[in-house]
């Protein structure tokens, strides 16, 4: 359990880091965030804990990063990666996110990797990948 707590922290500075980073000086506008995990089937559980973890911390600074206001969009992958390029296509095109975070599987970070680069998104991967030695 403090293991879990301890990356869940991790996780959370970082994402507020990157966020911070990504702020441009119109403060009017809410910063998007994509938000994407399994949140349904069987690898839900980790899944919601880091969609509850990552809400947490911005539900505690005021739901403001950089002093502007951060709006997370979630998605379910459901362990899919077809399932999850979908979904981040539409989190980049229709919801303009400016940063994706919580993608925990590493067969789901290889197949978003290639839209990810091509949209010079930054992302925080929650991953463990299955082969160090896979092109990325």
């Amino acid at each position: 359990m403090r293991r879990r707590s301890v990356l869940r922290s991790i996780f959370l500075l970082s994402a507020a880091i990157i966020a911070a980073q990504l702020m441009p000086a119109q403060a009017a506008d809410p910063v998007r965030i994509g938000f994407m995990a399994s949140l349904t089937g069987l690898l839900a559980p980790t899944g919601k804990e880091m969609q509850e973890g990552f809400q947490f911390y911005f539900d505690q600074v005021g739901g403001q990063c950089g002093g502007r206001k951060v709006e997370i969009i979630s998605e379910d992958d459901e362990g899919n990666p077809n399932t999850a390029l979908t979904r981040l296509r539409k989190l980049i095109e229709r919801d303009q996110i400016k940063v994706l975070a919580g993608i925990q599987w590493a067969h789901i970070g290889y197949a978003l990797a290639p839209v990810i680069d091509k949209a010079q998104l930054p992302s925080l991967f929650m991953t463990t990948p299955g082969n160090s030695q896979a092109p990325v």
